[in-house]
């Protein structure tokens, strides 16, 4: 089972489920926020790792569009050296991870499962935040095509 959610912060520090969000973030330009990550029951992303979510989204975007071709993609944090991979590792298998200094959490997921998953988060979250901030609206509409082709 994979569980994909994204929060913004808030100025106070707390987090909202963006799906809950009707003011605008502090700053359009460096929209700050986490996406939780649980596969199999193992958290891979958590609010620890706050950063710049709509930038993280868009990097995972361009993961998922690379994948096919490339059967390994990775990605940085926006702002912090954590780092995201996807690794198949067998017909229909995905090895995920995350390294954070020197935790490294990883699992291996139905890549189908995974990619389905978060193809339907990060639409979501790019549908949320055209509304929220439309003046973004053309780069997370970029953004949003590189999850579906």
């Amino acid at each position: 089972m994979i569980e994909v959610q994204t929060l913004l912060r808030l100025p106070d520090g707390a987090f909202l489920q963006v799906e809950a969000c009707e003011e605008r973030p502090p700053n359009a330009q460096y929209v700050e926020g986490a996406i939780e990550l649980i596969a199999d029951g193992v958290q891979i992303l958590s609010v620890a790792e706050w950063d710049y979510v709509d930038q993280l989204w868009s990097y995972i975007s361009d993961m998922i569009h690379a994948l096919p071709k490339q059967g390994e993609v990775s990605t940085y944090f926006p702002d912090q050296p954590i780092m995201l991979k996807f690794l198949r590792s067998s017909s229909g298998r995905l090895l995920v991870s995350c390294r954070v200094g020197d935790d490294l959490r990883q699992i291996n997921v139905s890549e189908s499962e995974f990619l389905a998953a978060l193809r339907s988060a990060g639409e979501a979250f790019f549908e949320k935040m055209s509304r929220v901030l439309p003046e973004n609206s053309q780069g997370y509409d970029i953004a949003r095509h590189s999850l579906t082709s």
